[in-house]
């Protein structure tokens, strides 16, 4: 939009291009979360060791919502 490509910043184009795609992702996070989402304790996802450690943490996470 009137500069040329060797004006452009790209650590500016980048803060910016970012910053809007997570405000437009932002809602639909949100819905997902309030939807889908699982809460988990900090602790327990710094005890996730493997794959199969973070699909049992989730699979319990699931069973305690119901």
């Amino acid at each position: 939009r009137g500069v040329t490509e060797e004006q452009v910043d790209p650590d500016d184009f980048m803060a910016a291009t970012y910053a809007r795609a997570m405000a437009h992702r932002q809602p639909l996070y949100a819905a997902m979360a309030r939807n889908w989402g699982v809460t988990v304790k900090a602790d327990d996802v710094a005890r996730v060791r493997s794959a199969a450690d973070f699909t049992e943490l989730v699979a319990a996470a699931l069973e305690m919502r119901g």
